[in-house]
C-alpha cells in the first residue's frame, strides 16, 4: 500500500513537471488564508477530471462520502493552484463562497506565474447532519498538508501543516454534496 502511494506520487510530480512552462514574471500569489495547499492523498487517487462525488441517495452523509468529498477537494485545489490552474473540478465540489474565492486565487496565480504542489492527508472525525433541513451538513477533519511553492519553475519556499483541524460546512445540490465554506478549529 505504501509503495503504491509512493509510485502514484511519483507518477503526478514526474506529469506535473513535464507539463510546467518558465513564467515571465514573478510574483506573490494570493491563496485563501483560512486553508493553505499541499497533495498528495494517502488511501486513493481521486480523479482530477470528472470527479466522482459522494451521492446523497438516501439524504445521509456518512464518514467515508464526507472523507471522499474532501479529498476530491484537496484533489481539486492542487490541480487548480498548480502548474497547469485546472479549475474544472472546482464546480463539482465547492459552491459559493468558496467557490469564487478558490477561482479567484487560482486566477491571480496563473497571472503571476506561481503555482504550489501540495501532499494531504485527512481523517474524518465527525459527521453532524442538520436535522432541520437534510440538505446541510458540519463535517469535522483533521487534514495533514505540506506545500511547495514555485514562481517559474523556481521553488521559492516550503511549508507543512501536520495538524489543521478543519470545521467544513456542506449543501446538498443535485443530490450531490458540496462544500460550501470552512473553518480552522482549536
Amino acid at each position: 500500500m505504501i509503495a503504491l502511494g509512493f509510485l502514484i506520487a511519483w507518477v503526478i510530480k514526474a506529469a506535473q513537471t513535464s507539463m510546467t512552462k518558465p513564467a515571465s514574471e514573478t510574483a506573490t500569489q494570493s491563496v485563501p488564508e483560512e486553508e493553505a495547499p499541499l497533495v498528495q492523498l494517502d488511501k486513493e487517487l481521486v480523479p482530477l477530471n470528472g470527479t466522482t462525488l459522494p451521492e446523497a441517495t438516501d439524504g445521509t452523509l456518512t464518514s467515508v462520502s464526507a472523507q471522499k468529498l474532501i479529498e476530491s477537494w484537496l484533489t481539486a485545489k492542487s490541480a487548480a493552484m498548480g502548474p497547469e490552474h485546472s479549475t474544472d473540478t472546482l464546480d463539482q465540489i465547492l459552491v459559493d463562497p468558496k467557490l469564487s474565492e478558490w477561482r479567484g486565487a487560482a486566477l491571480d496565480a496563473k497571472q503571476s506565474g506561481a503555482y504550489r504542489k501540495y501532499k494531504h492527508a485527512v481523517k474524518v472525525n465527525s459527521v453532524e447532519q442538520s436535522q432541520e433541513g437534510a440538505d446541510q451538513a458540519r463535517v469535522l477533519a483533521e487534514v495533514s498538508e505540506s506545500t511547495e511553492y514555485y514562481e517559474g519553475d523556481q521553488l521559492q519556499n516550503t511549508k507543512s501543516d501536520p495538524e489543521l483541524r478543519i470545521q467544513y460546512d456542506l449543501v446538498k445540490v443535485d443530490n450531490q454534496w458540496r462544500i460550501q465554506n470552512w473553518q480552522l478549529v482549536q
